[in-house]
């Protein structure tokens, strides 16, 4: 498993962000076109949106940390269910490793 068994092997990896002692991790699915373009994760209406929500729940926007559970894009366009599932099951040890170190106490997932 990994990145080289990974249909999207080729494609651009959008890095992990935010507090490394996050107590608060939200795992979004994968990079949208915007973020790829500018090559970080959650930028524009999503960033906004989401610090806005974060903001109504109580929550310190900068003290979570944020990840995808795939580093690359999934288009559904391209890309079959069972590659999909693929892509994320390759990436799940990144995921898992990123967890095991930061030990957050919530975990939220989008998408």
């Amino acid at each position: 498993m990994g990145c080289k068994d990974c249909a999207l092997k080729n494609e651009q990896e959008i890095a992990y962000r935010g507090n490394p002692d996050a107590e608060v991790v939200f795992i979004f699915e994968s990079a949208g076109h915007k973020e790829i373009e500018h090559g970080k994760m959650l930028i524009g209406k999503s960033l906004d949106y989401t610090v806005k929500e974060c903001n109504r729940a109580g929550l310190d926007f900068n003290s979570l940390f944020l990840m995808n559970a795939a580093r690359c894009r999934i288009d559904k366009e391209q890309l079959t269910d069972a590659q999909q599932g693929e892509v994320l099951k390759n990436c799940r040890p990144n995921v898992e490793a990123a967890l095991s170190e930061i030990k957050p106490k919530l975990i939220v997932c989008f998408g």
